[in-house]
């Protein structure tokens, strides 16, 4: 069954829709814009991340990629 024939909400979701972490979310306002044109009558559900648990994935995903500095927290 459709969503548009139940009493579902259609739902996407990507984290790569506000942006990437490690380029300080360059392509945010572009991307926003796009969803927009797409949707315009659509409705937004922001989820924030926990941080320390944000700011590890981003790290593991800069090791991931190549990268060899320490990771070092300062509370």
């Amino acid at each position: 069954m459709r969503a548009a024939e139940s009493d579902s909400t259609p739902v996407l979701s990507a984290e790569r829709l506000s942006g990437n972490p490690h380029s300080g979310g360059y392509h945010s306002l572009q991307t926003a814009k796009r969803l927009h044109r797409l949707s315009p009558q659509a409705k937004v559900l922001v989820v924030v991340r926990e941080q320390t648990e944000e700011t590890l994935s981003c790290y593991n995903q800069y090791v991931r990629a190549g990268g060899v500095l320490p990771y070092r927290f300062a509370p």
